[in-house]
């Protein structure tokens, strides 16, 4: 007998809710490949804009950079220096030869720059009636004066619309070029003309074309205001300022309908699939129903169909049915399958110190493979500094931190955990793990106290930061941050302690003093080598600092980059006034206010020493170069002498010595060296009877294979065939 079990009301819930759960989870699948599609992609593509928007920036720079390096070599060059002396004294005269040498030192800078898309140089002089560019030397109309206000300049216009020039027949001055212009300085700090760098518009489209997308759009801005752009003019906006120049800024353009949500291959693949799958399911749900209804069903049959109608027969039957279904494996049994969260320590190790990625973290935190053993858990920054100037052990710190993880095992039992895991060298992180909610101040004080008494002794100190209780493990990461935030409590408050974290509220006004006018006051202390000024200022800061501000953790910081980026500003204006190009880098291991400031004074003071012993290396320049020179005039018979000899002999490079013979003697060290010994030579074979060998031994040659192939080279014949002349 074939039953219909779509008649049943146990059937149809079976089976519907088979359809309901089917219904679910397409929902779910549904919207997850929507948001997938909608939202995912979106950040895919804002990702990948502004990877191009980096590539874009990067390459103008680059540009940018080449223009700067050609205009600082110009700047720099001895030629065009003597070049421009020549145009102030009237009646020096200028040769031929000089013009051409300073079209070669312009080419010779285009050429080194790399750079293709840089079209022409173009060197502009006051006073001279001639443009000097890489190819050529052109006559202008009339004496070229600067009168741009600006003393960088950007724009895409003509040489000749630009500067003013009167009707030009040279072709690079009448078309249009990306130029880029720079004073003519000659190092110093009053302009002598101007430098023009022509970039061909047509290569800088082509390059930008080969990195964004055909739909997206680059403009160059100079204060605010369009000089180039490529491409479509509006949608969203990725600005960035030049690295070269702080008034230029870069802006990348794409269209909003980039990121809006559309219909793809991949999404329509995926609702298919997922269609397909759901009538898959809902037939395999009829056939499970089906099946797990069987035994009802039977149980239906055998009460209302069965021959046997004794009632004891009857119940009988029954029951050895029923006790049949019991233990039939009809798939009523659930099986309970329970899973422990377990993370190995390696893994919460990279999480503390910061070595786990954000992707992988939030992969950790979804899927539930990581969990302390209590329910609550405080994080603590130890950092252990050596206060001795010298001395220090990195035995003695591994000594200290294996003294840390005995100290946390003494401490763990079965309510509360302790584990300690390395950040850096000189940093750990201590993980307390309770089932108390309840922030323990007194164990931190203590695990100080008893990491003080193992014997670490007064050269070391230990500074600890314990972060607010947590009872989320997803939180783990920013309880370290809190619990280093916290530890940058000894910026105000010293080494030795234990500081707790604290939120501080959020205010614009800068609690604390610096004075105003530091980088004039500071420039002027660097400028006239004053150290004391320095010392005076620095205990200025201090001293208010400490008695009329209750400075914060975050105000302290703040004071500490606004000295940093003082300090800086002072070391470039020096740049700017020297030749010499200093930086310094900031502290960046945790520190207190105190040692930072004595920091900086420091180097302040180490760099006003190096720069006074540059400034009377220069004036003893001049000295050691004639020594150098009547050195070599006057030995260059030995045959000992080489530039290994004079460097040890009068502290200097090779590379100096080689530019000072080129500067006084005109020639090479080596080459120098040679003309005069076989001058020498020459001598001595027109006027006495000396033998080849005699010669070259009494020249300076300890090989008569090297001065027979020198004497060749100068003179154009064998030393005996000389001889015999």
């Amino acid at each position: 007998m074939k039953n219909n079990y779509f008649k049943s009301k146990v059937f149809k819930k079976l089976f519907f809710s088979y359809i309901i759960i089917i219904s679910l989870c397409f929902g779910i699948y549904y919207s997850m490949a929507v948001y997938e599609t909608a939202y995912l992609n979106r950040e895919r593509k804002e990702t990948y804009y502004e990877l191009m928007n980096q590539e874009v920036v990067f390459f103008l720079d680059q540009q940018l950079g080449s223009a700067k390096n050609i205009c600082s070599s110009i700047n720099s060059s001895a030629l065009v220096k003597t070049y421009y002396l020549g145009l102030l004294n009237e009646d020096a005269k200028i040769s031929t030869y000089m013009m051409y040498q300073m079209a070669n030192e312009i080419a010779a800078g285009k050429t080194s720059s790399g750079n293709l898309n840089i079209a022409e140089v173009m060197l502009f002089m006051n006073g001279s009636a001639k443009a000097y560019i890489s190819s050529d030397v052109v006559w202008l109309k009339a004496k070229f004066y600067n009168s741009l206000k600006q003393g960088q300049l950007l724009s895409v216009d003509t040489i000749q619309n630009l500067l003013g020039f009167q009707q030009m027949d040279t072709i690079s001055f009448n078309k249009k070029y990306l130029i880029y212009i720079e004073d003519l300085t000659c190092m110093t700090s009053s302009s002598k003309g101007l430098i023009c760098i022509l970039f061909n518009l047509d290569g800088l489209s082509d390059s930008l074309h080969s990195i964004i997308a055909e739909n997206t759009g680059v403009q160059i801005m100079l204060n605010d205001e369009t000089i180039y752009q490529d491409g479509v003019s509006e949608g969203r906006i990725y600005e960035r300022t030049s690295m070269a120049s702080s008034n230029i800024t870069y802006r990348f353009l794409v269209p909003e309908s980039e990121f809006k949500c559309q219909i793809s291959i991949p999404l329509a693949t995926t609702i298919i699939i997922g269609v397909g799958g759901c009538i898959l399911f809902v037939i395999l749900s009829y056939y499970f129903a089906n099946r797990y209804y069987m035994p009802i069903g039977n149980i239906e049959e055998m009460i209302k169909g069965e021959a046997r109608e004794t009632s004891d027969g009857g119940i009988e039957h029954i029951t050895e049915e029923i006790q049949k279904l019991i233990g039939e494996r009809n798939g009523y049994r659930e099986k309970m399958i329970t899973i422990a969260p377990y993370a190995e320590q390696g893994m919460l190790h990279g999480i503390l110190n910061g070595s786990v990625e954000k992707d992988r973290l939030n992969i950790l935190w979804k899927q539930d493979y990581m969990d302390l053993k209590k329910p609550y858990f405080t994080v603590s920054a130890i950092d252990i500094a050596y206060l001795e100037p010298i001395g220090y052990s990195e035995d003695r710190v591994d000594e200290i931190k294996a003294s840390m993880r005995g100290i946390c095992k003494a401490y763990s039992n079965e309510e509360m955990q302790l584990y300690c895991y390395e950040k850096n060298r000189c940093q750990l992180f201590l993980v307390v793990n309770s089932d108390e909610p309840i922030m323990n101040e007194e164990l931190f004080f203590q695990i100080h106290q008893d990491i003080q008494r193992e014997n670490i002794g007064k050269e070391y100190a230990i500074t600890m930061g314990v972060d607010a209780v947590k009872d989320d493990i997803a939180m783990l990461e920013q309880a370290c941050s809190n619990a280093m935030h916290a530890l940058n409590g000894m910026l105000l408050g010293g080494r030795n302690s234990v500081y707790f974290y604290e939120q501080e509220a959020d205010s614009n006004a800068h609690g604390y003093y610096f004075p105003k006018d530091a980088v004039r006051r500071l420039t002027k202390a660097l400028k006239d080598r004053k150290l004391e000024e320095v010392d005076v200022f620095f205990e200025e800061v201090q001293e208010k600092n400490r008695k009329h501000y209750d400075l914060t953790c975050s105000e302290a910081q703040l004071l500490v980059e606004e000295i940093h980026f003082t300090v800086l500003k002072v070391l470039k204006e020096h740049s700017q006034q020297n030749t010499t190009h200093i930086t310094i880098d900031p502290i960046k291991t945790t520190a207190t206010l105190d040692e930072i400031i004595t920091y900086y004074k420091t180097a302040l003071e180490t760099i006003c020493n190096e720069l006074q012993a540059v400034v009377s290396c220069k004036q003893n320049g001049q000295e050691v170069d004639d020594k150098i020179v009547a050195y070599i005039k006057e030995h260059y018979k030995d045959d000992d002498i080489s530039l290994a000899k004079l460097t040890q002999q009068f502290g200097v490079s090779n590379k100096y010595i080689t530019l000072c013979c080129k500067q006084r003697l005109g020639a090479t060290y080596l080459q120098y060296i040679q003309n005069q010994r076989i001058e020498y030579a020459k001598e001595l074979f027109q006027s006495y009877s000396y033998s080849v060998e005699q010669v070259a031994q009494m020249c300076g040659y300890t090989n008569i294979l090297t001065f027979r192939r020198n004497f060749r080279a100068i003179t154009g014949m064998n030393p005996s065939d000389f001889r015999q002349e």
